[in-house]
């Protein structure tokens, strides 16, 4: 018998006996159409609404046991057994209209009322089979996700115990970095004002040179001041100007110095930076779960990005980095998230290319570029590396996904996690695919000034 014929077969079952107005019931929500415990003798074909059934434990509690709507069929448990009694609680939770058949009055005496009614309840069954795989499929999930939800709150007590153990080490190191800073100022010879304002210039401006700005330099450094290649590239680092430079007495014979001071200003600018990141992390993990919670003002994307370039400084040692920023609107964020948010990618292409092997002789370069686009910021930062496989693409940013053949890319594996987490929150979106010769990731915030 096809699925058509059953059907067909069915549709005459229920036109024969379950029509006619005088068994028909119409039900108000919460009517009770039968309760658990009594006597039933009748099966109610369900015309329009919806009715639930439930069991109550000894305790008063209720548990869901049926969902009916039009087309189904309820009461066929105690209709069937030899008991008629009611094994559940049945009632309208909406306005519904059943017609119904009485087991006391049938009026067919040629044929039996199970041979009778028994296309419709063999479709019920394979309903109520159905429908209690789906619960149990439902039950599954909400299980699983009572486990993440657990482990999730573990993982937040865990954190803050963390955040409070480095917090206090956080604090040694700030103050120390800025009581060190000021220290070695005081120390600078007062008659050597330049050396001073060299070392100066690395504490409160840091490494602002880019590697394509300090490369333009270097010839005209070393022409105008006799100096070797190394020692112009060294200066032109620095970001001293023309006019210092020349102020500077017996270049030459003081330049170890200089340079030596303008690295350890540079180097206690990037600690108290790396500090006041870390700040921010600490911050974060206090706050494990709860987004959106960092406080939010108008950010230029361009500094946040040369204050990761900072601190990812020693990740990007002997990789090319080309940073191309154009001219852009400021976004509604938070200055640490955003930074994190670059720190994890420039780290992630870092790895990549100090990873790949087999590509001597290929320039390991990371070009990170701003720009506005339809009205949102878009950054990309593309690499030169092996590029992502293609069966990870598509879950590159889900947790402790990793492109290392051995450990982990980012030491619990949430790097692109964070990533995603922070984009999103802020309404923008980060993608990934693979170019011509490596990886390369674009980020879209919104632009706006809102502060939440």
């Amino acid at each position: 018998m096809t699925d058509h014929d059953s059907n067909a077969r069915i549709e005459a079952t229920l036109d024969r006996y379950f029509a006619g107005d005088e068994r028909v019931l119409a039900m108000e929500p919460g009517q009770v159409l039968m309760k658990e415990g009594e006597r039933n003798a009748r099966v109610f074909f369900v015309q329009t609404g919806k009715v639930m059934g439930h069991i109550e434990t000894a305790g008063g509690m209720r548990t869901t046991t049926l969902s009916a709507g039009p087309g189904d069929v309820v009461g066929v448990q105690s209709f069937f057994s030899g008991t008629h009694i009611a094994a559940q609680t049945i009632m309208a939770v909406e306005p519904t209209t059943v017609s119904w058949i009485d087991r006391d009055t049938w009026p067919e005496e040629a044929i039996s009322i199970e041979r009778a009614l028994m296309p419709v309840i063999v479709k019920e069954m394979l309903r109520r089979q159905n429908m209690v795989a789906e619960l149990a499929e439902q039950r599954r999930e909400e299980e699983e996700q009572i486990e993440k939800l657990e482990r999730y709150s573990f993982l937040g007590q865990l954190a803050a115990g963390v955040a409070h153990e480095l917090n206090n080490a956080l604090t040694v190191l700030v103050r120390g970095t800025a009581w060190v800073g000021k220290a070695i100022n005081d120390r600078v010879a007062k008659d050597q004002a330049l050396l001073r304002e060299t070392y100066e210039l690395g504490m409160t401006e840091g490494r602002t040179v880019s590697t394509a700005e300090a490369r333009e330099r270097i010839d005209d450094l070393k022409a105008r001041f006799g100096l070797t290649y190394a020692q112009s590239r060294k200066l032109a680092q620095t970001g001293l100007s023309d006019e210092q430079i020349n102020k500077i007495r017996n270049l030459k014979k003081n330049f170890d110095t200089v340079i030596a001071l303008w690295e350890l200003g540079a180097t206690l600018n990037d600690m108290q930076l790396a500090a006041d990141q870390a700040e921010h992390v600490v911050e974060s993990m206090k706050n494990l779960g709860a987004r959106g919670s960092m406080r939010r003002e108008p950010i230029d994307v361009n500094d946040s990005i040369r204050k990761a370039m900072r601190i990812m400084h020693n990740a990007t040692k002997g990789i090319e980095v080309v940073e191309n920023y154009g001219r852009i609107e400021p976004v509604a964020g938070n200055r640490g998230e955003l930074v994190q948010v670059w720190s994890n990618l420039v780290k992630n292409a870092a790895e990549a290319l100090n990873g790949a092997a087999g590509r001597t002789g290929e320039i390991k370069q990371i070009t990170i570029t701003t720009a506005m686009s339809g009205g949102d910021v878009r950054v990309t930062i593309e690499d030169t590396g092996p590029g992502i496989p293609p069966h990870l693409l598509g879950r590159i940013f889900e947790p402790s996904v990793t492109t290392k053949k051995t450990g982990l890319s980012f030491g619990l594996g949430l790097g692109l996690s964070i990533v995603q987490r922070h984009v999103t929150d802020y309404g923008g979106e980060v993608g990934v695919d693979n170019h011509e010769h490596g990886a390369r990731f674009t980020v879209t915030l919104p632009t706006g000034a809102s502060t939440p």
